[in-house]
């Protein structure tokens, strides 16, 4: 197979005689400096995140309850068959691949013993 690099050469020097390096460079930091813009003035407006720490006394049972409430937010939320499924067809990947490896160890052992075979008969054949 032919190296990739040396078939990329022409068109590698072709993008950087054509400058389209310094273009496509010049463009991404145009769109980085219109995100940072976009978030300055949303931080100017009030719009920017800011995390609100649980106002009750830790402990207490509004506490849990506003803990609770949060936690929730980073549940997932898919059916307990769609996580059985999930896991089933794991297995099944971990099964399959356990089974070509015994294959493969298998027959590099018969390939083997076939190879030991032939130069056992060779010996006997130039005794003879």
């Amino acid at each position: 197979m032919a190296n990739k690099v040396g078939r990329n050469k022409k068109s590698c020097e072709r993008y950087k005689a054509e400058g389209r390096r310094e273009r496509n460079k010049a463009k991404k930091q145009a769109v980085a400096e219109k995100r940072i813009a976009y978030f300055a003035k949303r931080r100017e407006e009030g719009k920017a995140y800011k995390y609100n720490p649980n106002p009750y006394d830790e402990g207490s049972a509004k506490w849990k309850h506003e803990r609770d409430l949060r936690m929730k937010k980073n549940e997932r939320h898919e059916l307990p068959m769609v996580t059985f499924e999930k896991t089933m067809k794991q297995l099944e990947r971990d099964l399959e691949k356990a089974k070509n490896d015994a294959r493969k160890k298998a027959a590099s052992k018969e390939h083997h013993y076939q190879k030991a075979f032939r130069a056992e008969e060779k010996a006997n054949r130039s005794d003879s």
